[in-house]
């Protein structure tokens, strides 16, 4: 949107967190334990690197694209 040059930061503590973004924490956790616990499969790493992007950007309105890709980073990072 054209002259719209705002600025947000990031979450600054846990307790003010929303409860929808803790729950799109949970949710990414969540797709994390499941592929941890299955076959480790390609297709399985797969599923859960896109559950893990859909519950991010669901949370889009919440969170700035710099703390989805950090988040993403660091989702992927456990994944690995």
């Amino acid at each position: 949107m054209p002259g719209n040059d705002e600025v947000r930061t990031p979450i600054p503590a846990e307790g003010l967190q929303t409860k929808s973004t803790s729950q799109m924490a949970e949710k990414c956790l969540e797709s994390i334990s499941a592929y941890r616990k299955g076959p480790r499969s390609p297709l399985a790493k797969a599923t859960a690197i896109q559950e893990i992007t859909t519950a991010l950007t669901s949370a889009t309105p919440e969170l700035t694209e710099a703390e989805i890709n950090d988040a993403l980073g660091s989702y992927l990072g456990i994944i690995e």
